[in-house]
């Protein structure tokens, strides 16, 4: 309740953002770090605060300048940066530098982002993590070659989204849903049989306690 009214008081009183930006109160400065009508030398001065959570809004404000996410994204806290990655604003180029980051949700999150280049795509396709790899098969911005790959990936839920991006071709949908049909079939017979031969061995076993008796 009390951040709805602060975000009232800043919609009306867009001259006091400098002086709510400039207050030691966090809460405050994160509802102005926030604001798409916070200037942006406000912003600029909010992105060098002390407080990640006040960082970390600034990141995220849809109206932050290149400029700024190009710092904000190369920022110490992984938070920071994750939410730098997110914004549609940032730059490709900055986001290619930053692809190979330490974090994977900061990776996931340039991996799911639409300025991405293709290239990079591809890099983050082979990433380790597979949450990574399936931000990159849920892009539409994802090459069909890239996508082959990501469909026929030995985590499912990569492979689901690989398939599920209207950027696959159909000839490797068919392919996979022909390979998964053969699978289980092959699946299937081998049970039936591991199940005959355990049949077969108890009968066996069943006639020789007989053959004792007699």
């Amino acid at each position: 309740m009390k951040t709805d009214i602060f975000n009232q008081r800043i919609s009306l009183d867009s001259d006091k953002l400098l002086e709510y930006a400039t207050t030691g109160n966090i809460d405050l400065q994160i509802i102005v770090a926030s604001s798409e009508k916070t200037p942006d030398y406000i912003l600029e001065m909010l992105s060098k605060n002390e407080a990640p959570e006040v960082r970390c809004s600034v990141a995220g404000n849809v109206a932050c300048p290149k400029i700024i996410l190009k710092t904000l994204i190369r920022d110490d806290e992984p938070e920071v940066r994750r939410a730098a990655a997110e914004n549609l604003n940032t730059d490709y180029e900055d986001l290619a530098e930053c692809s190979e980051d330490s974090d994977y949700l900061v990776r996931r999150a340039i991996a799911g982002h639409p300025s991405t280049s293709t290239d990079i795509l591809v890099l983050l396709s082979r990433d380790k993590n597979p949450d990574v790899r399936q931000a990159v098969a849920e892009n539409e911005s994802t090459l069909p070659g890239t996508l082959t790959a990501l469909a026929k990936d030995s985590d499912p839920m990569v492979s689901k989204a690989a398939l599920n991006n209207p950027n696959t071709p159909e000839s490797v949908i068919e392919e996979i849903i022909l390979l998964r049909q053969q699978q289980e079939e092959t699946v299937t017979v081998k049970n039936k049989t591991s199940f005959g031969i355990k049949n077969l061995f108890g009968l066996f076993r069943k006639k020789g306690n007989e053959d004792e008796t007699d």
